[in-house]
């Protein structure tokens, strides 16, 4: 069997159906080169399928590293579905003993194993060589590693450790060149071949609104809610900074909408983070608030407004979590309440991470958010892009800037 056959028969195996995008054939045929693979892709491209082709036919173990349990189980969920190969060590489940994972290896040939970066170093490897490591949602390593996920910064030492060198591949929706070149470096990467996909979405519009008083930021966040759940259109994520945010806002929401918002924050029970998870992923709940981690890698199609309730720390936080909306290729709001006070909560934050506070652009991403989000006129989305390293050739046309930039002409 040659190496596009082989390429479909594993696609189809995980229920991948038409034609693979450009992009993953050639980020494919890379990795069957033996080449180091940094991928950057919107959400919803299909960055998965360049490394889970690459598991069924390389053969072996892959270890997947992923940011949250959330994501861990919804993936191992999809594969087990496709009868894949798959299993998964974190930090509530004990590792996979050698004997489990060499009778998967025997019976299928590969084996896909999903993991934290907390749990890496629970994996017994000694007899086992790892022929694939992927590191998903890769921009958690800087924007993670230097503050409260250490763990990210010991990936490069773990890889280092191992028998066999694996390759290794890093997938993320938002990377700068400066950001690219520190994953590079942190995660030991090797022969590296990059491959880019326009990050611009076109059916997201983008706006923002500055606030002095809480009360004001409160009352646009009803008078949105209120024209989002009258529209009955799709749901809705309020992002917040803190879990102090979090709970703020989600009890005005409860006496706006009872029975209508679901919160997901760090430090939730678990039982009750997943019960809430999945009224929301079903529809039983429109609105989600939820602090940044919520949404990566769940696919829900039909989120039709993203909310900031905070000034996020950076251009690339903020557009991760917008590129949430729309996934189904329908049109979007994503939009951005920053009160004045949100700039300095997060420089203190900043200034009180010793970590953080080392890292120059740290500071350097915080302002340049901070500039986007007071903006008045000049496309958002065009600044938004060329601070993620794209070139938008002309302006969005809807975002609030051009929208005033139209009314005066």
């Amino acid at each position: 069997m040659d190496l596009k056959q082989s390429v479909r028969q594993a696609a189809n195996t995980l229920g991948i159906k038409g034609r693979l995008k450009k992009v993953q054939s050639k980020a494919i045929n890379d990795g069957l080169d033996g080449h180091d693979l940094l991928v950057v892709a919107p959400t919803s491209f299909g960055k998965s399928a360049i490394f889970q082709i690459l598991a069924l036919i390389k053969h072996g173990l892959t270890i997947i590293v992923v940011p949250t349990l959330s994501l861990l189980h919804d993936q191992v969920e999809q594969l087990q579905q496709s009868d894949i190969s798959v299993g998964f060590c974190s930090s509530d489940v004990l590792s996979w003993d050698e004997s489990d994972m060499q009778s998967a290896l025997d019976q299928y040939g590969y084996l896909l194993l999903y993991t934290t970066p907390e749990s890496l170093w629970k994996l017994d490897l000694s007899d086992i060589s790892v022929s694939l490591l992927v590191v998903d949602e890769c921009h958690c390593v800087t924007s993670w590693g230097y503050g409260f996920r250490k763990a990210y910064l010991e990936i490069g030492s773990f890889i280092d450790s191992l028998s066999h060198r694996p390759q290794v591949i890093a997938l993320t929706a938002t990377a700068p060149i400066e950001a690219r070149e520190q994953i590079k470096q942190l995660l030991h990467m090797k022969h590296v071949k990059e491959h880019m996909v326009s990050l611009y979405r076109p059916k997201l519009t983008f706006s923002s609104y500055s606030f002095v008083s809480e009360e004001a930021r409160q009352k646009k966040l009803k008078h949105l809610l209120k024209r989002h759940m009258k529209s009955g259109d799709g749901s809705c994520i309020i992002y917040c900074n803190t879990k102090k945010h979090a709970d703020t806002v989600y009890d005005l929401i409860k006496t706006w909408y009872p029975g209508q918002v679901a919160i997901c924050r760090s430090n939730l029970p678990n039982k009750e983070r997943k019960r809430n998870e999945k009224a929301f992923m079903r529809g039983e709940r429109r609105i989600m608030v939820a602090t940044s981690a919520f949404g990566m890698g769940i696919n829900k199609s039909d989120v039709r407004l993203i909310i900031h309730y905070n000034l996020p720390l950076s251009l690339i936080d903020y557009y991760q979590q917008a590129g949430r909306a729309g996934r189904d290729g329908g049109k979007a709001r994503c939009i951005l309440l920053y009160n004045k006070s949100d700039y300095d909560l997060n420089r203190y934050v900043i200034e009180q991470n010793q970590e953080f506070r080392a890292l120059d652009y740290s500071q350097k991403a915080l302002d340049e958010m901070k500039e986007y989000a007071d903006s008045d006129n000049g496309c958002m989305v065009q600044r938004m892009l060329a601070a993620l390293g794209e070139q938008l050739d002309k302006p969005c046309g809807r975002c609030t800037c051009c929208q005033k930039a139209r009314k005066h002409s």
